[in-house]
Order: C-alpha cells, then structure tokens, then sequence
C-alpha cells in the first residue's frame, strides 16, 4: 500500500475516534446553562464549543437554554412595566381619594400666599435710615427687602445744585444710581424696592465725579 493512502486512512481513523470520543463525553447541563448565559471561562468554554461542532443533542439543549434566558428576561420586563404602572395608578387613586374641598382649601391657601405676601411687602412702610457725615461707631443698620427712606448728610459740602449718588455691594457691584438735589443739607434718597441683605456703600460724587463722600449700610 502506497504510504501517502496509508497516511490518510490513519488520519481518517484518527478523525473518527475523536469525535466518536466527543461524543460520548457530554458536558453537563450545568456546563451547557453557563456556557449559554456566557459565563463560562475561555479555558472552560473552548471543549464544550468543540463538543458541539459534532453533537446535534447537545447543540439542541444550548439553543433550548437560550430560549429559556430570554423568555425569563422578556418576564421580568413584564414584571418591571407592571409594577411601574400599578405605582402610578397607586398614586392617582391616593390624590382621587382625597375630597374636593380639601383640594379646594389648598388652592385657596397657595393663591393666598403669592397674593398676600408681596402686597405685606409693598404695604409696609418705608424704614428710615438716617447717614451722619460725622464718625459713627458702626454703620447704621436696615431690614431687608423692605422700602428704606435714606437721608445722606452733606453738611459742610459746596452748595451745588445736585450730586450724584451711587450704591454698591460689598463686591462693588453698583446697586442703585441717581441724582440728588440737597435740601437743608441733606438728601433723601427712597428705595421702593429696598436691599438684600448684606454690606453697602453710599457714595456721593460731586458733578465733576470726585468722591465727596461714603457711608457705610449693614442691612440685615
């Protein structure tokens, strides 16, 4: 017999007795579900993958697993819209539950309070706040967000028809501008809208815009 037929007849046979022995050693079926869900290890999975290359029954209960994975997951959506709307309809039925004059009264009490409170603010009247040219031990002080009437000393400054005023924060942001015409060496400045709270400085510049004088205005 030539040696090259006889090479491949040993092949043919050697062929044969591997998959007659994958055959028979069928992994498990706890090897068959993890190799399904994906979770089996490369060195583990690479057997049962040459396994199934020659196992139609095995091939049939990895398929059978798949099917089962994704019914269990296609469940669990279910389960999960369901809750998800038994939640909202939970919740409809509690705010349905409750009577129409306490709804009623809610209603009323929150238009209540947007009407009444910015109409407590505007009824207030304004605070007088009083700034001296002479050294005061602290700077004078002020509600906030309530109309102030500020009277700011120009005693001893040159008689001129007006000056300009300027508020700024803390940070030096200018707040309010204006111009004041002096009356009996003072101006009186309204703030309708009063300050937030916080440290102010009251400027006063002469019309040629050099700084005549600053007060100091803690508003609380």
């Amino acid at each position: 017999m030539p040696a090259a037929v006889a090479a491949g007849q040993a092949s043919k046979t050697v062929m044969v007795i591997l998959m007659s022995t994958s055959r028979e050693t069928h992994p498990s079926d706890d090897e068959l579900e993890l190799y399904s869900l994906g979770r089996m290890e490369e060195g583990q999975s690479r057997p049962v993958e040459e396994h199934l290359l020659v196992c139609e029954d095995c091939r049939r209960r990895v398929e059978e697993f798949d099917e089962f994975a994704a019914a269990m997951r296609a469940a669990l959506r279910e389960i999960e819209v369901r809750k998800q709307a038994e939640s909202w309809t939970a919740r409809l039925a509690r705010l349905a539950a409750i009577p129409r004059p306490v709804w009623a009264a809610a209603l009323a009490a929150v238009v209540a309070l947007v009407l009444l409170v910015p109409w407590q603010q505007r009824a207030q009247p304004p605070f007088a706040v009083q700034l001296e040219a002479l050294r005061q031990a602290g700077a004078p002080t002020a509600p906030a967000h309530r109309p102030l009437l500020v009277t700011v000393d120009l005693t001893g400054l040159a008689g001129e028809q007006g000056y300009r005023l300027e508020i700024v924060d803390a940070a030096g942001e200018l707040v309010w501008r204006g111009t004041v015409r002096p009356a009996a060496d003072n101006a009186v400045v309204t703030l309708k809208g009063g300050l937030g709270e916080g440290r102010y400085w009251i400027r006063v510049y002469e019309s040629g815009g050099e700084l005549l004088r600053e007060f100091g205005l803690m508003v609380e």
